[in-house]
């Protein structure tokens, strides 16, 4: 009698348990957010950006294109664009993705770090002057590492897959070309060798800033001229600061023909500098 009292309630334990883990099964089920395949730019506008503005609560930088090459502007300093990082982000943008709906109330704007606001905000300007796209991103979940996603023009709130974080920086210095060489692919004034070339315009600057601010007694210490085909070339005028403890390197370059206002001033280290002479042999 014993065992069967035993067996009947184990048994009663166990139905208990299954019909709680059906209920949890339904409910997890039932708010699982659906997702669709959708892309965060239409891809047919890919071929027709003029410019991206990228913004967040406290800053913005403006990217455009100009006679087929890029510029990135930020706060009047105005430099050459990275094409690659803008293509990716391009491609990022408009490439087929799952989107997770999880709020069409206004209050989900709110919650989700989704207003003008609060949100990093990317707007995509076609060759017209037309904005294709203006898109809000919010936080990113430790759960699903997905990004919270919506556009200007519908009322629904998303969540996808966290790839585009990245591009959502307006750091000036991760959208400029990073070469200190970048305009001259094959220096014909150069008596060096074909592997010394290829180290020379490999070396990158530091932090970008104004010319404006180029520290007072700066000595300008050397010019470096690379010469292209068709009369192009690019100089720089490097730039040394001397203080106590402290010795720091700038260059300001010049471009022929550049179709740019390029003010901007670029930080290199003492062994960039160091190197640069070694291999053009100053």
């Amino acid at each position: 009698m014993k065992k069967n009292k035993l067996n009947s309630i184990l048994a009663a334990v166990c139905a208990a348990s299954f019909v709680l883990f059906l209920v949890s099964f339904c409910s997890t089920s039932q708010s699982k957010p659906k997702s669709v395949e959708s892309a965060l730019l239409n891809p047919a506008y890919i071929e027709k950006v003029s410019a991206v503005l990228i913004q967040s609560p406290d800053e913005i930088i403006s990217i455009k294109q100009e006679n087929s090459q890029w510029a990135a502007e930020k706060q009047g300093i105005y430099t050459y664009a990275d094409t690659n990082q803008i293509k990716s982000l391009l491609k990022n943008l408009t490439k087929i993705r799952k989107m997770y709906k999880i709020s069409d109330k206004e209050q989900g704007k709110i919650e989700l770090s989704l207003t003008q606001d609060s949100a990093r905000i990317i707007t995509v300007i076609d060759n017209r002057g037309i904005a294709v796209a203006k898109l809000y991103f919010g936080s990113t979940s430790s759960l699903t590492s997905r990004i919270n996603v919506r556009s200007e023009k519908g009322r629904n709130c998303y969540e996808t897959e966290d790839d585009i974080s990245p591009y959502l920086n307006t750091d000036l210095d991760f959208w400029t070309v990073p070469e200190i060489f970048f305009a001259i692919k094959e220096p014909s004034n150069l008596n060096m060798d074909s592997s010394s070339i290829k180290t020379l315009l490999a070396l990158r600057h530091g932090k970008i800033m104004s010319s404006a601010v180029l520290p007072l007694n700066s000595v300008k210490i050397d010019s470096i001229l690379l010469k292209g085909q068709y009369n192009s070339s690019q100089k720089i005028d490097i730039y040394e600061y001397s203080g106590q403890d402290l010795r720091e390197y700038f260059y300001i370059q010049h471009i022929q023909d550049e179709f740019i206002n390029n003010n901007a001033l670029y930080e290199i280290s003492q062994w960039t500098y160091e190197r640069l002479k070694k291999l053009l042999q100053r």
